[in-house]
């Protein structure tokens, strides 16, 4: 939900002044490639004694389109059963 309310700031409803006037959009297709980069301690379940170990997942996409329908769910719902995608 976070990923679409994002792109239709950017896209369509605009950003900073003058938005009223056509000013603060962007366009969906990225210049270069975008990534979203998550970082997280995470207790080791497997270690005999609690290690908070450092994960750090990149994804890479080429739109906000690509970002909000086939990125952002992926990742969300690996976040919400704890697995890397």
């Amino acid at each position: 939900m976070l990923a679409k309310g994002i792109r239709e700031m950017l896209t369509i409803n605009g950003f900073g002044a003058k938005t009223s006037s056509g000013f603060g959009t962007a366009e969906d297709q990225l210049v270069g490639l975008g990534i979203l980069a998550i970082r997280a301690k995470l207790d080791s379940e497997a270690a005999p004694v609690a290690v908070a170990v450092e994960h750090r997942l990149e994804h890479s996409f080429n739109s906000l389109s690509e970002f909000c329908e086939e990125l952002a769910p992926r990742v969300a719902h690996q976040l919400r059963i704890g697995g890397e995608a």
